[in-house]
């Protein structure tokens, strides 16, 4: 399926370039806003807010695992995912003194999972399977470097598409979180 959407859409899959990180981060933010504007409580994340998520994210990320669909050299997907470093914080008692970076800098190495922070395409681009390339793309950069399960996080209750993907993956719904609304 992977390799038909692919020459379907001529669409190449790049892992996000750390020498070009500023222009990366701004094709982040134009995916992130086009992606998800429709989404219940969406606003448009701000250059602002855009920097300084990526720039705490830096600390942590792997380029392999941040990935860019592209159609004709234009980027209109983003699959982000990142190790799971709550693995580490668990193990330093909510702490952050000279003993603690120095367990940090050890156990991060012993990471085993991944989290997946976002993936979304252009609203021109729905439908298509490009999203479902992103997330074959990761998995296959995921097992490269290592880690053996990844959890996809705040899917929409009513994302029929990515939701009926995470299962024929073998996905598991082990977590649910919801917001209701109420006029006050």
């Amino acid at each position: 399926m992977v390799e038909v959407v692919k020459k379907k859409t001529g669409v190449k899959i790049r892992p996000f370039n750390m020498k070009n990180f500023e222009k990366d981060v701004q094709f982040l933010k134009d995916i992130y806003n086009s992606a998800w504007e429709k989404n219940w409580g969406f606003v448009p994340m701000t250059d602002d807010e855009m920097n300084y998520s990526a720039k705490k994210l830096k600390q942590f990320a792997e380029p392999e695992l941040i990935l860019f669909a592209e159609i004709d050299n234009r980027p209109i997907g983003v699959a982000v995912t990142i190790p799971d470093i709550n693995q580490v914080l668990k193990k330093l008692n909510g702490r952050l003194g000279p003993i603690e970076i120095l367990k940090f800098l050890y156990y991060k190495r012993k990471i085993d999972g991944v989290r997946s922070l976002i993936g979304g395409v252009k609203k021109e681009y729905r439908n298509t399977g490009i999203i479902a390339v992103l997330y074959y793309e990761t998995e296959k950069a995921a097992v490269r470097l290592g880690y053996k399960w990844c959890e996809l996080g705040w899917n929409l209750e009513d994302n029929d598409l990515i939701n009926k993907f995470d299962m024929a993956i073998g996905g598991k719904i082990y977590k649910k979180y919801r917001i209701y609304e109420m006029r006050i």
